[in-house]
């Protein structure tokens, strides 16, 4: 049932989030069936969900925007190049042993770098939630410019499309509609339909978008066609030139990817007693990545959302991820015509709404507190 359920969040989150990169949406499927199987084989947390997530993503967007690239498969070659260069990274530091380094990141700093990113992510996405067209701006100030600048040319339907997908994924959070769930849905479904608010929405969006052509009469952005069928496994395309350029955003990459994987680990096992090997958490996500790069993915690590939906339908062991990979597998052979309509908004909405959570407020008033407290101390001994 957790595999089951976390293939319903999985299935339009990774196509959200490989757009989020600036790749195809079939990208983010691709990163969703060896990633997964390798970190199922060598993970020492069980509960872990591992995927396409909206730091990485952003991470490869703005790589790839770095080298102004235009053309697709330059693209292609860049985000697969940072899979396996991440992957063989992370692998150098498991035969080195630096798993202890995530002994040394402070709770604080990791809070702010995540809260940031989640911050930087929401906004990037607006312009596809209201249909506006927009010049994306070289830092967050400018990019909060442009986007007031522009706001009054906003697409209404899409506007429309995107604030409806918002309030169903919220919605179905709500504590009135769980109860009200729980209380009428057979409780083999429950679990199953109290976490599918995102596939509602691409549900229903694609299907207001078919039945009303919307894409013509509206201007409504769709995702168009998804190739269907399994990746093919391929060696990256990697020269020296290429090699030197994505270098350091992959080192970056590698070292939040297993920041970012080990603290939502850790966070899963202390619920349950359970301990997390971090030179172990090392070779499970460089496989996983390399797993990536050969399947025709993009980075990967292990996501807070997706990992809590896993815990909290009931996963005990890994068993649940190799699931939910053969899932996302049969949905690449059959289900991608379907999505054919499906609206970019909606594909924003979902993000927004994954990411909101990542926002650390009440460790940043900890801290400004304590802060506070301890200047305070300075002036009254001064």
């Amino acid at each position: 049932m957790a595999g089951f359920v976390v293939a319903i969040v999985l299935l339009p989150q990774a196509m959200a989030y490989a757009m989020l990169a600036g790749l195809p949406p079939q990208i983010g499927l691709y990163s969703c069936i060896l990633p997964i199987s390798a970190y199922a084989v060598f993970g020492t947390s069980r509960t872990l969900a591992v995927g396409p997530v909206g730091l990485m993503s952003l991470m490869v967007g703005a790589a790839i925007a770095e080298l102004n690239l235009d053309v697709g498969p330059q693209i292609y070659y860049v985000a697969v190049g940072l899979a396996f260069l991440s992957g063989a990274l992370l692998l150098l530091m498991y035969v080195l042993r630096v798993g202890m380094i995530v002994n040394f990141i402070s709770h604080p700093v990791l809070s702010g770098f995540t809260s940031a990113g989640a911050l930087l992510i929401a906004i990037s996405q607006l312009k596809y939630l209201l249909g506006l067209d927009m010049i994306k701006g070289g830092h967050l100030f400018q990019t909060t410019v442009n986007l007031v600048d522009v706001i009054p040319t906003a697409n209404p339907i899409t506007a429309a499309l995107g604030i409806a997908g918002i309030g169903i994924i919220i919605g179905m959070k709500l504590p009135m509609i769980d109860r009200f769930m729980e209380r009428w849905i057979p409780s083999v479904l429950y679990a199953v339909v109290s976490k599918s608010g995102p596939l509602i929405a691409v549900i229903l969006g694609t299907y207001l978008v078919w039945n009303l052509e919307l894409d013509r009469s509206a201007g409504v952005s769709i995702v168009g066609l998804i190739p269907s069928g399994l990746p093919q496994l391929s060696y990256p395309v990697l020269d020296w030139e290429l090699i030197k350029q994505l270098l350091p955003m992959s080192a970056v990459i590698a070292l939040v990817g297993f920041l970012e994987s080990v603290s939502v680990a850790k966070a899963l096992a202390s619920r349950k007693r359970q301990r997390i090997d971090a030179n172990q958490e090392l070779l499970a996500l460089g496989c996983a990545n390399l797993g990536a790069a050969f399947s025709g993915g993009y980075p990967v690590a292990g996501g807070l959302g997706r990992s809590m939906v896993n815990f909290n339908s009931g996963a005990n062991t890994q068993l649940a991820a190799l699931i939910t990979a053969s899932l996302i597998a049969v949905a690449l052979m059959f289900l991608t015509p379907l999505l054919y309509y499906l609206p970019r908004a909606v594909l924003a909405a979902i993000i927004i709404v994954a990411v909101a959570g990542l926002m650390d407020f009440k460790t940043l008033k900890r801290v400004w507190t304590y802060g506070s407290m301890i200047n305070l101390r300075r002036r009254v001994l001064l």
